[in-house]
C-alpha cells in the first residue's frame, strides 16, 4: 500500500497495541536505543491485560528459587509439550515429536521467562510477587498435574503501585485475591501503570485512536510502517527498523471466529478491540497463519454477555460443593472442578453428525451455594448472598427448575440457535443429583474424579465440616435451586501468523518477512493448545514481547518515504532517551 497522508511521522520502531506484549516490546526496543511509537485503537491503553488478574506463567521465577525449588529442564518441557501438542507429543522422541520451531519457542520460553523477570525487577521496570492463595505457603497451586510436574507456585503478579490510587481492581476474581490476601498482589492495570512508565521515561510515544489497516513494505519486502486509521483520517507511521504487532485475537469478529475456532462460543473476556486485525494485514504481507482453531478457553452466561459484550470476568471455577454441570438431559459431562480453560473445550464435542450437543450447558445449584458467603474467588457469576440477577434461573423443585429453563431457552431462541433441553431433561437431572451425592458421601466422584487433584481442592472453597472430599456435598432436598446457561467463550483468541525464536513473523517455507515481529494474542501462541496455568496468557505475552522488541531494535534503520510524499508531511519523531543497555 503506498503511504502518505497528513500526520505521518518516522520513528524507529512501530509498536501496534497497548497491552503486556506491546509494552514488553516498547521497553525493550527503547532500551535498545531506538525511537518507539504505540499505537493503541481504543481511547486508552492496556488492552484486556489491563482489565486482567495480572498473572503471568513464569517457571523457576524467584520465590521459588528462594524456597529451594528448581522446575528441572527437561521434566518441564515434557510438561508443556504434552499439554501443547497432546496430538503429537511422545517424550522419547528427538524435540519430543514436536517441529523443530515449535520446540525451540517452548525451550526459548523456559529459558528466558525467570531471565526476564529478574531483569525487570533488578532494573525497576515491573516489580512482582508470587500470587498466593488463601491457606497457602507455596503460592497458587499448579492448574496441572502430569508425569513430569506438578510444580506449585509458578503463578508471578504485579506488586500493587502505592503510587497509583487504589481503585477497586480491574476484575471481580482479582479484587476477592486482593481483599484476602492482604493487598500487595496488584493486578493487570498495576502491570500496565508499572510498563508504561518506563516507556514513559525512554521517550517513547503514545497514540490513542490509531487502527492499523495495512502494512507498508519496501522494494524489498521489508515491513517499514504501518498505515492507521484515526479520527483525523488515515496516516502512515514509519518505522525504520520495523514494526511489531502485539495487539488482541479475533475474539470479536464474528467472521473470523466461526471461520476458524473449533467451534461457537458466546462471547469473551477480552477487550471489544480484539477484532482480529492483524490476521488480514498479515496474509496480505505474505504471512504464514498457524494454530486458529484455539482460544484461551473458558465459560460464560449465555443471558450475561447479551447485556456485556466485553465480560467482566473470566467464569474461573464452578462454584460451590453441591453444583453440578449438566447437558441437555440433565447429565454430567465434566470434572466441574477442572480450570476454565479445559471446561470450555467440554463444549465442543461433536455427535456423528456434526452437531455440538454442549453446545450449551446447565449450572444447577441449591440454596446452600447461593447462601455462601465466604467471598472466595472464582464465585462469580452466582451473585452475592440475598441477591439474584437476570441470568439467573429458579425452581422450587428440580421439575420445575427444568420448566423454568425450557422456557427460558424459547425466548433466547434466536441467540443461541434454537438449543433446547431434550424430554428426560427433569428425570435426568434428578438422577444425576442422586448419584452426585451419593459420591459426595463416599468422597469418591467415580463418573469424572473431582475433588482427587491438588487443583481441583486448592482452588475450591474452604471444604464444608464432615465431609471427605470438599469439593462435592450433597444437595439439600428441598428447594429452592438454581440454573444459569453456560455457553464456551474465551479470554481471547490465541492464532495468528506463526513466529520464530526472535520473534520474528514468518511466511511461506518459515522465511522471516524483515522488519515484521509478533508477540501476544494476535499470533500464533508458542503454547500451542495448552493452558500451563495461571498467568499462562500474560507470561509468553511478556517473554515474547520483550524478545520482539530486543529483536527488532538490533534491526538497521532503513530508508522511509514515499514518491509524491512532500517532506512536510513527515514529521520526524523526538529523540528517544539514553538507551539503557539490555542485559
Amino acid at each position: 500500500m503506498a503511504p502518505g497522508g497528513e500526520g505521518s511521522a518516522v520513528f524507529d520502531v512501530v509498536v501496534v497495541g497497548s497491552g503486556a506484549a506491546a509494552h514488553s516490546a516498547a521497553v525493550m526496543a527503547g532500551r535498545g536505543g531506538s525511537k518507539v511509537v504505540m499505537l493503541e485503537v481504543a481511547d486508552r491503553i492496556g488492552g484486556t491485560s489491563w482489565r486482567s488478574s495480572g498473572g503471568y506463567w513464569i517457571p523457576n521465577n524467584p520465590p521459588q528459587r528462594e524456597r529451594g525449588v528448581k522446575m528441572e529442564r527437561e521434566a518441564t518441557l515434557k510438561h508443556m509439550a504434552s499439554l501443547s501438542y497432546p496430538d503429537r507429543f511422545d517424550p522419547a522422541a528427538e524435540q519430543l515429536g514436536l517441529g523443530g520451531r515449535e520446540y525451540d519457542l517452548l525451550a526459548t520460553f523456559f529459558d528466558e521467562a525467570p531471565r526476564i523477570i529478574d531483569e525487570y525487577e533488578e532494573e525497576g521496570i515491573l516489580s512482582s510477587v508470587q500470587m498466593d492463595y488463601p491457606g497457602r505457603e507455596d503460592g497458587m497451586p499448579p492448574y496441572w498435574e502430569t508425569a513430569y510436574d506438578r510444580t506449585s507456585g509458578t503463578v508471578m503478579g504485579p506488586r500493587a503501585m502505592t503510587s497509583r490510587e487504589r481503585q477497586p481492581a480491574t476484575n471481580l476474581g482479582a479484587e476477592a485475591m486482593q481483599r484476602l490476601t492482604g493487598g500487595e498482589q496488584g493486578d493487570g492495570a498495576d502491570l500496565i501503570s508499572q510498563l508504561a512508565e518506563t516507556i514513559r521515561e525512554l521517550g517513547a510515544e503514545v497514540r490513542l485512536e490509531h487502527r492499523a489497516t495495512a502494512v507498508v513494505q519496501g522494494e524489498d519486502g521489508a515491513v517499514i510502517g504501518v498505515v492507521c486509521d484515526t479520527p483525523g483520517g488515515e496516516v502512515t507511521i514509519y518505522g525504520r527498523q520495523g514494526v511489531v504487532f502485539a495487539t488482541g485475537g479475533f475474539s470479536h469478529a464474528p467472521e473470523l471466529a466461526a471461520r476458524y475456532l473449533r467451534g461457537p462460543i458466546v462471547g469473551s473476556c477480552s477487550v471489544g478491540t480484539a477484532r482480529g486485525d492483524f490476521v488480514g494485514i498479515a496474509l496480505e504481507a505474505g504471512a504464514e497463519l498457524g494454530n486458529m482453531s484455539q482460544g484461551w478457553w473458558t465459560e460464560l452466561p449465555v443471558e450475561l454477555v447479551k447485556t456485556m459484550p466485553e465480560a467482566p470476568e473470566l467464569m474461573a471455577w464452578i462454584p460451590g460443593a453441591s453444583s453440578v454441570v449438566v447437558n441437555a438431559h440433565g447429565e454430567r459431562v465434566v470434572n466441574e472442578k477442572l480450570q476454565y480453560n479445559e471446561r470450555g473445550k467440554v463444549h465442543f464435542v461433536q455427535d456423528a453428525e456434526g452437531g455440538w450437543p454442549n453446545r450449551l450447558l446447565f449450572l444447577v445449584y441449591d440454596d446452600a451455594v447461593a447462601r455462601d458467603d465466604g467471598g472466595w474467588p472464582g464465585r462469580w457469576p452466582v451473585p452475592p448472598p440475598g441477591e439474584t440477577g437476570e441470568h439467573v434461573i429458579e425452581g422450587a423443585t428440580l421439575a420445575e427448575l427444568g420448566q423454568n429453563i425450557a422456557a427460558r431457552l424459547v425466548g433466547l431462541a434466536d441467540q443461541v440457535g434454537g438449543f433446547r433441553l431434550e424430554d428426560d431433561f427433569a428425570d435426568g437431572l434428578t438422577q444425576t443429583i442422586e448419584r452426585f451425592g451419593r459420591f459426595a458421601e463416599a468422597g469418591v466422584d467415580e463418573d469424572f474424579g473431582r475433588g482427587g487433584t491438588d487443583s481441583d481442592r486448592g482452588y475450591s472453597e474452604p471444604p464444608r465440616p464432615g465431609l471427605p472430599n470438599g469439593t462435592m456435598a450433597p444437595f439439600e432436598s428441598e428447594g429452592p435451586f438454581y440454573a444459569m446457561i453456560l455457553g464456551a467463550a474465551t479470554l481471547d483468541t490465541k492464532g495468528g501468523p506463526k513466529i520464530d525464536v526472535s520473534g520474528r513473523v514468518l511466511g511461506a517455507g518459515e522465511t522471516p518477512i524483515p522488519g515484521l515481529y509478533g508477540a501476544g494474542n494476535c499470533i500464533a501462541s508458542p503454547a500451542g493448545e495448552a493452558y500451563w496455568g495461571g498467568g499462562g496468557t500474560l507470561g509468553p505475552a511478556l517473554v515474547f514481547g520483550y524478545i520482539a522488541g530486543r529483536s527488532v531494535a538490533l534491526e538497521s534503520r532503513r530508508q522511509v518515504g514515499a514518491p509524491g510524499l512532500p517532506s512536510s508531511q513527515v514529521e520526524e519523531a523526538s529523540p528517544s532517551a539514553p538507551a539503557r543497555p539490555a542485559m
